[in-house]
């Protein structure tokens, strides 16, 4: 998938979370957080850690919605992802509705899948209760 069509992907994604999240506070704005996140290959819980710190930021700064970039939890053209990623759902998946919860936001992360000996690109979107709205993903 060209990049110009995971753009396009990831803005229909937020759109529909911006859409969710209106309806369910009626705010007049919705604020979207776009973090940046340092990834380190195969770090998993040093990524998940950086990411939180993102999230209470995010928190903090009156985010409704979060962006979690692709590659975050294992890093960005990591060669060990295949053999690391986990399927979805699964535990990396089930981590970032924690954090929905815990955050009380909707999030939508990009995280590797392994989905039987294939290895892909993901994206999902929890809502603020942790449910998964919607769930994308392209070969990696």
């Amino acid at each position: 998938m060209s990049a110009a069509a995971r753009l396009c992907a990831l803005i229909s994604l937020l759109c529909f979370a911006a859409k969710q999240a209106a309806a369910m506070s009626a705010p007049a704005k919705v604020r979207i957080a776009m973090c940046q996140v340092l990834t380190v290959d195969s770090d998993r819980a040093g990524n998940f850690a950086r990411i939180e710190k993102a999230l209470a930021e995010a928190k903090q700064g009156g985010a409704q919605i979060a962006r979690i970039p692709e590659g975050s939890v294992l890093g960005w053209e990591n060669p060990e992802a295949h053999r690391l990623a986990h399927p979805i759902p699964g535990k990396d998946a089930e981590r970032f509705q924690q954090l929905a919860r815990r955050f009380d936001m909707m999030l939508c992360a990009g995280l590797d899948e392994k989905d039987g000996d294939r290895l892909y690109g993901a994206v999902i979107l929890a809502d603020r209760s942790g449910g998964v709205r919607e769930q994308y993903k392209n070969s990696a």
